[in-house]
């Protein structure tokens, strides 16, 4: 047992490195599409901010499906 925590610890130390040097996760998406929907579904059209509009999302048939339900 002892002659594999070595490599584990450098595979977990390395794995650590590689997530922290990319950088932040981009987690955003589901709420710019939440934003979308709310917005549709409150007659304001198809924008994030009202009054812009464009497409912004990545998931317009999504969005559109949360929208109507």
């Amino acid at each position: 047992m002892k002659k594999y925590i070595v490599p584990l610890v450098l595979i977990g130390l390395a794995a650590a490195l590689i997530l922290w040097t990319d950088g932040p996760l981009d987690v955003d998406d589901a709420l710019i599409t939440y934003r979308y929907a709310e917005n549709i579904a409150t007659g304001q059209g198809f924008a994030y901010n009202v009054g812009e509009q464009i497409l912004g999302t990545s998931t317009p048939l999504y969005t559109l499906l949360i929208a109507a339900g």
